[in-house]
């Protein structure tokens, strides 16, 4: 491993500030490893797509979104579908970028 890399994983791995989740993502980054699929509620899909509750879980009646049930109350949805449909957005609503953009900055 380049020894810039090295020093880098050290920093990052002590870095006590620093959330776990985003320690996770940047070594993983960092060491070439595919980021796994996250997860998100209903409420941060609703927020990131521009929509109420009852509409989400109606475009999952419809098949235009994937529910991954945790439990029959525990809901969640891939992010990167979540802001797939944001960036293509609605016709008749337009894209929700700002939204994504929001969540990544």
């Amino acid at each position: 491993m380049n020894p810039e890399i090295t020093m880098i994983k050290a920093v990052v791995e002590s870095a006590t500030t620093l959330p776990p989740q985003h320690r996770r993502r940047i070594l993983a980054a960092l060491l070439g490893e595919p980021e796994k699929s996250r997860l998100i509620t209903s409420k941060e899909a609703c927020e990131i797509l521009g929509i109420s509750k009852p509409t989400l879980s109606d475009w999952a009646k419809k098949g235009r979104i994937t529910p991954i049930r945790r439990s029959a109350r525990s809901i969640r949805y891939a992010a990167a579908e979540v802001e797939r449909l944001a960036r293509e957005g609605d016709p008749r609503l337009g894209s929700n970028e700002a939204a994504i953009a929001q969540r990544e900055g």
